[in-house]
């Protein structure tokens, strides 16, 4: 009878290999949680850099359109949104007439970090060629007076034609006259020669 070997018993895990394991696990989450911040705090700042843009371009179109005059101006609430604010610096170029419009839309936010988004562009003075506040009082004057001058031609015309149907019908009468006095001539000729004509006849009777 053979008798088997005994197999050997593995060891259990010790105090350190636990401690290791535990270690490395709670490393791990760590950084996992820490991506997971970052990821989060990268699409808030996108998010906000998006919105301000948005903000950005609308008070320079603003400035464009002549709503907002071209001078110097700081920490201006938006209309939009008046937890952002807006500052717009304007600076005359070489050529006259010509600016450029530097705007910045910023927040502070509640961590203490500012997001800040600045746009710049070159623009012809909205003085110069009007704005959307400014009606040109010389084509309401045109308008007027054309207005004005078309009533005065068709009451002209329509006087005119009223003359010349009226002018018209006398030459009219006027031909009619000779043509009766051609007819009394006509009927006094034939009664004279029917009165020529009637002793003629008593006589040869």
């Amino acid at each position: 009878m053979r008798l088997r070997p005994a197999r050997k018993q593995r060891p259990a895990l010790s105090l350190l290999e636990v401690l290791v394991a535990v270690a490395v696990l709670l490393f791990a989450l760590i950084a996992i949680g820490r991506l997971i911040s970052f990821g989060a705090d990268r699409a808030l700042d996108v998010q906000d850099r998006a919105r301000a843009t948005e903000l950005c371009r609308t008070e320079l179109d603003k400035v464009v359109a002549g709503v907002v005059p071209l001078s110097s101006q700081s920490n201006v609430p938006c209309d939009e949104d008046p937890d952002w604010n807006w500052s717009l610096t304007a600076d005359q170029g070489s050529v006259s007439g010509l600016w450029t419009v530097t705007v910045t839309v910023s927040r502070q936010r509640r961590d203490g970090s500012r997001v800040e988004v600045v746009l710049n562009r070159m623009l012809v003075d909205p003085s110069l060629r009007g704005n959307l506040y400014t009606v040109p009082q010389s084509s309401t004057s045109s308008s007027s007076g054309s207005g004005a001058s078309g009533n005065s031609s068709s009451s002209g015309q329509t006087t005119g034609s009223s003359g010349s149907g009226s002018g018209g019908s006398t030459p009219t009468a006027a031909a009619a006259a000779p043509a009766t006095a051609a007819r009394g001539t006509t009927t006094g000729t034939a009664g004279a020669a029917r009165g020529s004509a009637t002793p003629a006849a008593s006589g040869g009777r």
